[in-house]
């Protein structure tokens, strides 16, 4: 299996490592390309996303980083969030994600922290968990022009334990939404991030959603959603081994002519 990180982040947006640190521990882990993926530009999360003027900056990073190291493929990216406007420049994929959920005019994060999210169930959905995941998988059917379907359920982040969610109360509420990704052609990803931070045992989607893709005819890709240089493939062969035992052989990798199949081995 080719290994390749198509979700990176860097202290462009949220990550703790520069781009050419990624660049670096993707060459010295045997990767044979690295993509890109900063975060849309949010009016209310200018501490974790990327402005106009960084976007640009951060595109310029990329073509000076290819130049300097052309024994390894870098692709840009941009990693939209279903409330960001698309930003300038061009851009070889682009991963859709839901990250937030509007209630009243708050926006509540949904992986920014476990009490902060209890807390704005609590307030906004009177304490109905339920009534939160189906606002955030309606909120995820909102997602536009992508090319990878960002880690589907999130929502489950900081459910390790089960304590804010019963996958069952949504379970089928959200195979509509998959289903309709699917259908645009979109690749879902096996998101190691959460497992590498320490959230999470496993990653998303969950087993049951995954095995739900399969029986679609839905795509995967795995990736690492990395925000550290020593993340930069964490989980991989891991991951390739749970995709296996959900019924998948293929991932879907990106190339210079696109995204093609790679058998799993």
């Amino acid at each position: 299996m080719i290994k390749q990180s198509l979700h990176v982040h860097s202290t462009y947006d949220d990550g703790v490592s520069t781009m050419e640190e990624m660049v670096l521990s993707a060459i010295e882990n045997g990767l044979s390309s690295i993509g890109f993926s900063g975060h849309s530009y949010l009016s209310f999360g200018e501490d974790w996303t990327m402005t106009p003027e960084e976007t640009s900056l951060y595109c310029d990073d990329i073509d000076r980083l290819r130049a300097e190291y052309p024994c390894i493929a870098i692709y840009r990216g941009i990693e939209l969030d279903t409330f960001s406007d698309m930003p300038e420049g061009s851009f070889q994929y682009i991963i859709g994600s839901c990250h937030n959920v509007a209630v009243n005019g708050y926006i509540i994060s949904v992986d920014e922290s476990k009490e902060g999210l209890i807390a704005g169930i609590d307030e906004y959905f009177g304490g109905d968990s339920q009534a939160f995941a189906r606002a955030f998988f309606d909120e995820t059917a909102r997602i536009r022009k992508a090319d990878i379907q960002g880690h589907f359920d999130l929502l489950t982040k900081f459910n390790e334990d089960g304590e804010i969610f019963d996958e069952k109360d949504y379970f089928e509420y959200c195979l509509p939404v998959m289903h309709k990704a699917v259908s645009l052609g979109r690749i879902f990803e096996i998101n190691t991030g959460a497992v590498s931070r320490g959230y999470r045992s496993m990653p998303y989607p969950s087993e049951r959603l995954l095995k739900a893709l399969r029986e679609m005819g839905g795509k995967i890709t795995i990736t690492a959603d990395c925000h550290n240089a020593a993340d930069i493939a964490f989980g991989y062969e891991e991951a390739g081994e749970y995709a296996k035992s959900c019924g998948f052989e293929k991932i879907w990798i990106l190339t210079d002519s696109g995204f093609a199949e790679e058998k799993i081995r």
